[in-house]
């Protein structure tokens, strides 16, 4: 159930994205081929599965009938028990997803930052201070709500990647439950690409570690399309 709330969430991302009709910062140009197959590059750390059938039965191979995964990296501690993925609580996984409608759009990365903040401005994206999350998020049960992405940190590391750093508390009656959800909007051969990566929650050190990881493994990603 965990894996399934926290699909949803970026589905939820996705779905917002994707409705640009009324966007005034569309790309103008459009693709004469809507669709791409996408090099799936070996990483060090995480093995790409999204083909394996316990992988689709656990995640779905699609995040509703307009998106569709491309990618999907398991940690290699999680990946050599992938038979059994029904009895595991994961984290510490990557997914990448297209949505059909953006793949019309030439989307160049000056594009990107502009479509990140009006998709957060869609959603009604709360922000959270990390000092004050770290303070207060594992003894006051009401600082965060449940259903909802508070956006930690944005940022461009690499001029084709957009990144926000997210935390959710997935369950009301699990106030420990804390998820690093971190959203990458990407521009890989003028087609919107979107990246996920998950981690639990522990403390400081685990943002940045979630941010560590979710650079190499997004930038591992661009890097095998170019």
């Amino acid at each position: 159930m965990r894996i399934l709330y926290l699909i949803i969430l970026l589905s939820i991302f996705l779905s917002c994205a994707s409705k640009k009709e009324d966007s005034k910062i569309l790309p103008k140009e459009k693709n004469e081929i809507l669709h791409l197959s996408y090099n799936l590059p070996q990483l060090i750390k995480w093995k790409e599965l999204h083909a394996n059938k316990n992988v689709k039965e656990r995640f779905g191979e699609y995040v509703s009938k307009n998106s569709k995964m491309v990618g999907l990296y398991l940690s290699n501690k999680t990946a050599i028990m992938v038979d059994s993925l029904e009895h595991l609580d994961i984290d510490d996984y990557a997914v990448f997803y297209t949505v059909n409608k953006d793949q019309q759009w030439k989307v160049q990365n000056i594009h990107l930052k502009s479509m990140f903040d009006e998709t957060n401005k869609k959603i009604n994206i709360s922000t959270v201070n990390k000092k004050e999350l770290i303070d207060r998020v594992f003894r006051d049960t009401t600082f965060l709500k449940t259903d909802r992405l508070y956006l930690l940190k944005k940022y461009q590391k690499y001029d084709n990647i957009y990144t926000g750093v997210y935390i959710t508390k997935p369950y009301d009656d699990d106030h420990q439950f804390i998820v690093i959800t971190i959203i990458n909007m990407m521009s890989i051969k003028n087609r919107l690409v979107y990246g996920g990566y998950y981690l639990n929650f522990t403390d400081e050190k685990s943002i940045d570690l979630a941010i560590k990881n979710n650079n190499y493994i997004m930038n591992g990603f661009v890097k095998a399309n170019r």
